[in-house]
């Protein structure tokens, strides 16, 4: 569900502004050479896992039966770090200001009210699918209302996760807009057609480490380039940008610790609990327990 091209934003432009002047810090990394090498080793990651398999097993990887904790946990965690995330997050701080970090403090409350409340019920209930539960709880007929909002909701949202880094490898590199799409589309429906929840499991491993990667490089880099941690933070408090914890209580502040910790919290709550997403990801813990 989320974008193997989002890893290829690997030439970057960090504009530096200060008093004297304004520094231009374009890290280039061979932009095609790495797009290259990460559909290949996608696919033949999960070739190499097809071929060691008959087809009736490979078939029956298509339901969440694969029992690896981390590697679960991380997926789960990279369902949800999209292009979206990664171009609008650092914007967002940049223009705002980092209070936006006080979200992190809503994960407490998403992730105790996931493992307490959600996990044992789907666990229970050895449901293969999020949908299941609507028939046995509702019947058949809100099953199938739940799909079709379940698609559509995807639709719109894996429309706005493929254009976004799209568009930005458009900018930085030349790549036409159109083969950006089309490439990401056929790559992640390949791997997942193919191998199943296991091949998402592994490849999301794979995509958090290139992710992480280029977070960490972006990081080095730029403070080098700017002068130093210290530089960085003096900018930034130059600007007003480090005011992290704001109490005010009145709702119609844009970003407030009250909006961020607690509604963060109900926002990411239906896509981190019950979406077929995180069900799946659920139910390939081995008990109730590892899935907490």
């Amino acid at each position: 569900m989320q974008v193997c091209l989002r890893t290829l934003l690997t030439s970057l432009t960090l504009r530096v502004r200060n008093s004297s002047s304004d520094r231009v810090i374009k890290l280039e990394i061979a932009t095609s050479v790495s797009g290259m090498h990460f559909f290949t080793d996608s696919r033949n990651l999960i070739i190499s896992s097809a071929q060691r398999s008959e087809f009736s097993r490979l078939f029956r990887q298509f339901v969440p039966t694969w029992r690896e904790t981390f590697p679960i946990a991380i997926s789960l965690l990279a369902s949800y770090l999209s292009a979206i995330a990664l171009l609008g997050v650092p914007s967002e701080i940049f223009t705002y200001g980092a209070q936006y970090t006080v979200l992190l403090f809503s994960y407490f409350i998403l992730t105790a009210t996931a493992a307490i409340v959600f996990v044992p019920i789907f666990h229970g209930l050895h449901l293969t699918s999020a949908h299941e539960y609507l028939e046995l709880r509702f019947g058949h007929g809100v099953r199938i209302l739940g799909c079709f909002l379940f698609v559509i909701q995807y639709f719109l949202y894996l429309s706005v996760v493929l254009y976004a880094p799209s568009l930005a490898l458009q900018a930085v590199a030349g790549v036409p807009l159109a083969a950006s799409i089309i490439s990401t589309g056929v790559v992640c429906t390949f791997y997942t057609t193919l191998g199943g929840l296991k091949a998402v499991v592994w490849t999301d491993v794979f995509q958090a480490m290139v992710m992480v990667a280029g977070l960490i490089t972006v990081f080095i880099v730029g403070t080098v380039n700017v002068g130093g941690f210290d530089k960085v933070w003096q900018i930034n408090k130059d600007r007003g940008r480090l005011t992290f914890f704001d109490f005010n209580p009145d709702p119609t502040v844009r970003n407030t610790f009250w909006t961020l910790a607690i509604g963060g919290a109900f926002t990411a709550m239906p896509p981190w609990t019950v979406s077929q997403a995180a069900v799946q990801r659920f139910l390939a813990s081995k008990s109730v327990e590892t899935a907490q």
